[in-house]
Parts: structure tokens; C-alpha cells; sequence
């Protein structure tokens, strides 16, 4: 297994493999924290984190494969196996084949921070807050393609998980609130 952590964190900015016994330290090519993880296999993981950075773990090495564009590079906060990466100032990225990223066109705003993506069949969705409404909550879907349409809510805390399920429905959670997305 593989985690990742940030400067404040107990994993001291790095990356750390299990063996089945120890965690130890795997050294990479990133300067600032990792701040999301997921992988298809072993030999196939990809980390986000500060800077819009992403890199990937092929089994043996860490490779930096893609990042936000602009002057400001916004921290990536999480990342999925379907391929999608999301973080602050709204920023969301696709993998488009042989671990190559570039950002999405997303519909969100600078003020908003995503900080989950779940992707089942053809649905994703992104869930955050935006940070120019007190925190409201905020979320994005893509029902395919390259689109990202913003869908209110009517909260006003931020949501920090989702998970989609069955490729229709999805629950998303937050500071003491729990959503639920059923069209069936």
C-alpha cells in the first residue's frame, strides 16, 4: 500500500509503501505537500498535491506527469481512479490517456474549493464549498464528456466526501450533513 501526506502532517511531505510489515519512505520528485491518492494496481497510482501537481508511481518510480496552467497553481485536494483530479479555486483535471493531465473546462468559480471526486459509469461529481457564500455548499456533475454543470444546494456548510453509486445515485457528506442524489 501507498499513502501520502503533507508538511503538517506525520508523513512529512513524502510518500511511504507498506511491504506488508513496515511503511517506509519513497522519495519522488515533488517539493510541497500530497494531498490525495488513488491507483488502478499496484504499478498504477496516481498522486495529487500542492502546485496543481500530479504524479504517478509506476511500481518502482515517482514521475510527475501533469499540472494546473496559469501563475497560480491552485492545490489538487483529491484525485480518482476514473481519472478526474479536483481542488482549490475550482480547478478540475482530466487524465487523457498514458497518465497525461490537463485541465477540464469545469463551470466553477475561483472562490470554490472542490475537495472530492466520484466518478461512477458515466456520472461524476465534485463536491466542495464555495468560499465567497459563507462556505455554502457546492457541487459539480459531469453526466459525460468534458462538461462540469454546477447544481444548487441548498446548505450552508461546506461538503467534504461523495460517493456515487450505481451510476445515478450519489451521497455526499459534510459538517454535520449527509445529501442524497436518487433519480431512480
Amino acid at each position: 500500500g501507498l499513502i501520502v501526506g503533507g508538511d503538517n502532517d506525520m508523513l512529512q511531505g513524502g510518500a511511504y509503501h507498506f511491504n506488508g510489515a513496515t511503511w517506509t519512505l519513497v522519495s519522488g520528485p515533488w517539493t510541497n505537500a500530497l494531498t490525495g491518492i488513488t491507483g488502478k494496481s499496484s504499478t498504477d497510482i496516481t498522486a495529487v498535491g500542492d502546485e496543481g501537481a500530479v504524479f504517478h508511481w509506476n511500481g518502482s518510480t515517482w514521475t510527475k506527469v501533469g499540472s494546473t496552467t496559469g501563475t497560480i497553481k491552485p492545490q489538487l485536494k483529491a484525485v480518482n481512479s476514473a481519472g478526474w483530479a479536483v481542488g482549490k479555486g475550482g480547478v478540475v483535471m482530466k487524465e487523457s490517456g498514458n497518465h497525461s493531465w490537463s485541465e477540464a473546462v469545469s463551470g466553477s468559480a475561483p472562490a470554490v474549493t472542490l475537495n472530492d471526486v466520484s466518478t461512477s459509469g458515466a456520472l461524476s461529481i465534485a463536491v466542495g464549498a464555495d468560499l465567497f457564500a459563507t462556505d455554502d455548499a457546492f457541487i459539480l456533475e459531469n453526466t459525460g464528456g468534458v462538461t462540469w454543470n454546477p447544481k444548487p444546494v441548498p446548505v450552508d456548510l461546506e461538503l467534504n466526501r461523495v460517493l456515487t453509486l450505481g451510476g445515478e445515485n450519489a451521497y455526499a457528506v459534510g459538517d454535520e450533513l449527509i445529501l442524497r442524489r436518487d433519480v431512480n
